[in-house]
């Protein structure tokens, strides 16, 4: 079979070479170097341990391939491991090809714009040079319609930049470039859009605001979308915001401003640097799209409806939450290194992330967040239900990504997943039990109950990669997992389709090293001007 595939394969390619020489067949305008090659991939499903995905970057375009389940909308996606300049993408596929599938691209592996598709597909080697370059770290492959009755089967994805191109990296001024991390460091930023970066001089339209609510919104209703795309950055003068409340039935603070179309956020931040504005009282932001919100202190704050907005580079002391709005999807909201640091007994979450009625929430990115843990008052009737993180709500809430993350176990768990549809968990420390009370003792007046699970809820569509899960796993189900350590020996319904979580027994306060506590020292020596 091995020999017949081989010569199958031999004239593939030789008919592939002939095509090239033929009137009209533009041969691709791509660097030589095979972007793709070796890097992890991450597919829909697996027939079997022996198609997985893997086996369609590994560089073998003959014996290996990854092997989808036999459905018509399974896919496949290569991480690049950093942002690339992508000029052209090389399907091999074997025996089950695609007559219709997309190319897409991504920043975050959860938001996807289509590059190419085709309707007349097939099979052999398919080599598409795609209209325009696109920045992108995750390069995937959707297919729409299969060719037979067995799904999907590639044997190579290969991705290559634009002939003559290197990534540039960050422009002067912009945004730190991201150094992994377990928690907050110093170079993590809103980038789903671009977005000015908080200290960033040379923004073309930097505008000082006194420390009003009123001054604030006021600049935010002046901008013009030429403005806007130009960069604005809205700097606001040393001293305290005071708030009306941050839950739904408050009045905002700050309303209907910015606008979705904007292809930049601008960015709303301290002139004097993270810690010269305190919110106090807490504070709720209402259909505000496009805006980050930087360098800030609050006790509460919470973005609802806020598409395409960010918060970042913010210490919140008591309860941050991400609301959906109704009739409107809330898309790429960003959570950018903010921190809770310290915990506390209290009757509820440290932090909630909810859909509404109408309202789907999707497309979210938290990256290099640190979360610790809430207790609830054991003399509280009916027992109050506390988790670190929640994701819930009436409408769907789908495709978050988790990232560079640190998060301690509250009296239920780190993570509360409720039915979320599609989560990656990269480079992210979850710690439950012993190892977060090590660091989070429970406290005089709250609850000493449970905080031994890391997840709890269902949910469908997760990934993990090269991430640490001290505790315990709910019932979501687990696509695919990569360089994963666990505390536990799951059960079966807890083991992914592809891959297999890393057993580790020893893992513990000091196995690996945990997580730098942020304190104001801290905080102050990373977010600092």
């Amino acid at each position: 079979m091995k020999k017949n595939m081989s010569m199958f394969a031999m004239c593939l390619v030789v008919l592939f070479t002939l095509a090239c020489l033929l009137p009209g067949w533009e041969t691709p305008a791509y660097a030589s170097t095979n972007l793709a090659l070796g890097k992890t991939a991450v597919a829909s499903s697996v027939k079997n341990s022996a198609l997985a995905a893997n086996k369609a970057t590994d560089g073998d375009s003959t014996t290996t391939r990854w092997g989808s389940n036999y459905t018509s909308s399974e896919w496949m996606y290569v991480d690049l491991g950093s942002a690339q300049s992508v000029g052209s993408v090389t399907i091999k596929w074997g025996v089950a090809y695609a007559t219709a599938y997309k190319i897409q691209t991504s920043s975050n592996a959860s938001t996807w714009t289509d590059v190419f598709s085709t309707t007349s597909g097939d099979g052999g080697v398919d080599a598409i040079t795609l209209a325009a370059a696109a920045t992108a770290r995750y390069v995937r492959v959707q297919g729409i319609t299969p060719a037979t009755t067995y799904g999907y089967s590639i044997y190579e994805l290969e991705v290559y930049a634009s002939s003559g191109t290197t990534d540039p990296g960050p422009d002067p001024g912009e945004e730190p470039e991201r150094d992994a991390s377990f928690g907050p460091n110093g170079t993590h930023w809103p980038s789903l859009i671009p977005t000015p970066f908080m200290y960033d001089t040379t923004v073309a339209n930097i505008i000082d605001v006194s420390s009003s609510w009123t001054a604030i919104s006021t600049a935010i209703a002046a901008v013009t979308p030429e403005q806007a795309a130009a960069g604005v950055l809205i700097r606001i003068a040393p001293g305290t915001l005071t708030g009306n409340g941050a839950g739904s039935g408050n009045t905002p603070v700050l309303q209907n401003l910015g606008s979705s179309s904007w292809t930049k956020r601008i960015t709303v931040a301290p002139r004097d640097g993270y810690g010269t504005v305190v919110i106090s009282g807490g504070a709720l932001i209402k259909n505000v799209r496009s805006v980050a919100f930087a360098g800030l202190i609050a006790d509460q704050i919470k973005l609802e409806g806020c598409d395409r907005s960010a918060l970042a580079w913010s210490k919140v002391t008591r309860w941050l939450a991400g609301y959906g709005i109704a009739n409107q999807t809330t898309s790429m909201v960003e959570f950018t290194e903010v921190v809770m640091p310290d915990s506390q007994v209290v009757d509820g979450d440290a932090s909630d992330f909810y859909s509404v009625s109408s309202g789907p929430i999707d497309g979210w990115r938290f990256d290099g967040i640190y979360l610790a843990p809430h207790f609830f008052n054991p003399a509280t009737t009916p027992k109050p239900h506390t988790d670190t993180m929640q994701f819930a709500g009436s409408g769907a809430y789908s495709n978050m990504t988790i990232r560079d993350s640190a998060i301690f176990s509250s009296n239920n768990c780190s993570i509360q997943t409720g039915s979320l549809n599609g989560l990656i968990l990269e480079h992210s420390y979850l710690a439950a039990g012993s190892v977060a009370r090590s660091r989070y003792p429970f406290l005089a007046g709250g609850s000493t109950e449970a905080g031994t699970a890391a997840f709890n809820g269902n949910g469908t569509n997760f990934v993990a990669l090269d991430s640490v899960i001290i505790g315990g796993m709910g019932s979501a189900s687990w696509t695919s997992v990569t360089n994963t350590k666990t505390s536990y020996v799951y059960q079966a319904s807890q083991q992914p389709s592809s891959g297999a979580w890393t057993v580790d027994t020893t893992l513990s306060a000091t196995n690996p090293t945990m997580p730098p506590m942020p304190t104001d020292t801290y905080l102050n020596s990373i977010w600092g001007n």
